[in-house]
This record gives structure tokens, C-alpha cells and sequence, in this order.
């Protein structure tokens, strides 16, 4: 009787060995590492007009609907949606936007301004980077 009491014991210390090493290596619920996410495009620091603004929008979103698969949505003028892991949408969003410095680097933008994407959903900003129209027309 007394080695059935101790084996029972046993099992039971292994069983809850085993529930906190998995519990202990579990991911944080708080961070969310796929799904929807939503991203927006915004301006600090812009001296120019209107239009410029909604020429490196249309731009970005061109570039971003072109690097990425078919997950992108855009919700509006300045903000879309990627449905993926958030590692990969992380990443999609930074190759669009280094497609998009390039096309916008060949237009005569006469503005300064920095542009700035944010993954809204887990509040991380992904791109930041400066245009200069000092005659250069480049992102510093």
C-alpha cells in the first residue's frame, strides 16, 4: 500500500514538473505574433504642399500592393491591413518600403518631410526615414 501511496506521489510531481516547464516556455499572450495588422502611413516635420503628401502615399501603397502577397488591404489613403505572421508583415513592410524610396527619389518632390509607418496593432513603429529637397531628391 505504502509503494502505491509514494508511485502516486511520484506521477503526480512529474505530471506538474512537466505543466510548469511548458507554462514557463509558453509565449506571452500580450504579444501577438499573427493575425490581421494594421498599419499607418503618417508625416512629421513636412514642409510642402498637399499634393506631395499624396503623391509618397499613392506611392508607398503602389509599392506596398506590389511587394507583398495577397494579404494586403488597404483600409484608406494612409493605412492598409496584412494578414500573416507578424514577423513577415514586419519584413513586407520594409522591402515596400525601400521599393518605395526608389520610385519616389525619381520624382521631383519638392518637399521636406519625414515619413513614418506604424504597425498600429502592436503599436511599433517599422519605417522611419527623411526626404530632403535640397536638390539631392533623396531620403537621408
Amino acid at each position: 500500500m505504502k509503494k502505491r501511496n509514494l508511485f502516486g506521489l511520484f506521477l503526480i510531481g512529474c505530471i506538474a514538473a512537466i505543466a510548469l516547464t511548458f507554462t514557463a516556455c509558453s509565449e506571452d499572450d500580450d504579444d501577438i505574433q499573427s493575425g490581421t495588422f494594421t498599419y499607418e502611413i503618417s508625416f512629421t516635420k513636412f514642409s510642402g504642399d498637399g499634393t506631395v503628401a499624396t503623391t509618397v502615399t499613392e506611392t508607398f501603397m503602389t509599392a506596398m500592393s506590389e511587394a507583398t502577397d495577397s494579404s494586403f488591404k488597404q483600409i484608406n489613403s494612409s493605412s492598409f491591413t496584412l494578414t500573416g505572421s507578424r514577423t513577415v508583415c514586419d519584413a513586407e513592410v520594409k522591402l515596400a518600403c525601400a521599393a518605395a524610396e526608389k520610385l519616389l527619389e525619381t520624382l521631383s518632390l519638392n518637399a521636406d518631410f519625414t515619413l513614418i509607418i506604424t504597425n498600429t496593432t502592436t503599436a511599433t513603429r517599422i519605417y522611419e526615414n527623411s526626404f530632403a529637397s535640397d536638390g539631392s531628391n533623396q531620403f537621408i
